[in-house]
């Protein structure tokens, strides 16, 4: 009889975040996720887009062009997935107080507080990008990052709109 007891108090129990889901659909997550997460990239079911945001590191060639720089060359042996913390951050080379996000819970409450590089350690850093820079190929002074959005048709495959969200430069001498 305690199995019996026990499966039919685990079926209400994980049967309650279920209910608010199919009640509310996607504005609340019961937390923990009982249900199985669809991930980061899901694509609504009946639309026919799907939205795509990356980020591009471009640099300047030493003939004046511009070309995409091979990020995981440049921040080796920073795994890839990191790359996205140290790009919204400008590599730490932009005051952090101008890049702090109001909507954090943890940053409004002062619990979580932004890191401010000094003057030397952006030196060491805008050195450290422009011997990485110049290893690649480029001229090392000056380096951007693109943030961009890429609207896809599911049907199709084909790129139906291309923007540049977000665009920073960071002079490096």
């Amino acid at each position: 009889m305690f199995s019996l007891r026990f499966t039919i108090v685990l079926l209400i129990i994980l049967g309650i975040p279920f209910l608010i889901r199919y009640k509310y659909k996607e504005k609340y997550e019961p937390f923990p996720a009982i249900l199985l997460p669809s991930g980061a990239s899901k694509a609504p079911l009946l639309s026919d887009e799907y939205h795509v945001s990356y980020t591009d590191l471009i640099a300047q060639k030493v003939d004046g062009s511009w070309a995409n720089v091979d990020s995981r060359r440049l921040l080796y042996p920073l795994p890839y997935t990191n790359h996205k913390h140290v790009f919204e951050r400008a590599f730490g080379l932009i005051d952090d107080h101008l890049l702090t996000d109001n909507h954090n819970l943890l940053a409004r409450l002062a619990i979580l507080k932004a890191r401010i590089s000094t003057e030397r350690e952006k030196n060491k850093t805008k050195k450290w990008l422009e011997k990485r820079l110049i290893y690649q190929g480029f001229a090392g002074n000056v380096l951007g990052i693109v943030k961009r959005e890429r609207v896809i048709s599911i049907s199709t495959g084909k790129i139906i709109n291309e923007n540049i969200i977000d665009e920073k430069i960071l002079y490096l001498d």
